[in-house]
């Protein structure tokens, strides 16, 4: 349902999902599920088709991953974006920003056939913990990860902030039963912060296998993939999942494994 203006007057719509929010609300349109639970980004657009999720080997794929999220006012209209399109891709989150309001949004990415993997509880450097300090924090953003989603979520991929890891690192995510994941582009959406630049770097160096880092946390990333996504689906491209693009090329997901720039080339 979504109430219009003060009258609060309810009209059956179906395609939306599901928030945990209590945000006050100003005079305008509003959209709820059936309970009466807000949803913060407005109405998603229509879905297709849901696609076969077993990629295509002959043609070309490329993996979007967003860090640092989930992000209440972002994150939701990327994952508009990719169901709009039919496509897929991995959302490194960070366990601290998982919270009532914005699990929903972890919900949607599995309904969508996105991949959830662990970015840290916070953006602290994980080369600066000791060993136990970093375990704990793997299996915290696992426990919230799992809870989020109905039917539970066990996340197998990790990207520490940063890109920073050490042996430590690398033990602590295999016992977490965790690969270690790089990127083959940084978009540098988290320095450049305009999309025209951003879309320029993406164009210039997308390439059959390549992984693309983004976050979803910032405006001008939802503004850069809105035009980016359908460039490449223009271009022949495939958008997969992380473990879905390194399965396709016969690199089985493996904890403790680290899939860098090198195996994407």
């Amino acid at each position: 349902y979504y109430f219009t203006s003060r009258t609060f007057e309810a009209v059956k719509d179906k395609n939306y999902y599901i928030t945990k929010t209590n945000d006050f609300m100003n005079r305008g349109t509003y959209y709820f599920d059936t309970d009466g639970k807000y949803w913060p980004n407005g109405k998603p657009v229509d879905p297709t088709p849901t696609p076969d999720p077993t990629p295509d080997p002959d043609r070309p794929m490329v993996a979007l991953t967003f860090d640092d999220g989930p992000n209440t006012a972002n994150t939701g209209r990327v994952l508009d974006l990719l169901e709009q399109y039919g496509a897929r891709a991995t959302f490194f989150v960070l366990g601290a920003n998982v919270t009532d309001e914005s699990a929903y949004l972890l919900q949607r990415m599995s309904d969508l056939g996105c991949e959830i993997g662990i970015h840290g509880w916070d953006h602290w450097q994980m080369p600066a913990l000791r060993y136990n300090a970093l375990v704990e924090r793997f299996e915290n953003v696992k426990r919230v990860i799992d809870d989020s989603v109905e039917g539970g979520y066990v996340p197998k991929l990790m990207r520490p902030p940063g890109g920073l890891r050490d042996d430590n690192v690398r033990t602590a995510a295999k016992d977490c039963g965790l690969a270690v994941i790089m990127w083959s582009i940084d978009s540098r959406d988290w320095e450049l912060k305009n999309p025209p630049k951003i879309l320029d770097l993406c164009k210039k160096n997308i390439k059959n296998g390549a992984i693309v880092l983004f976050h979803d946390k910032l405006p001008t990333t939802y503004t850069t993939v809105e035009q980016l996504i359908p460039w490449l689906i223009e271009q022949g491209y495939e958008l997969v999942t992380v473990s879905e693009l390194l399965e396709s090329r016969g690199q089985p997901v493996e904890p403790g494994a680290e899939y860098s720039e090198k195996i994407f080339d």
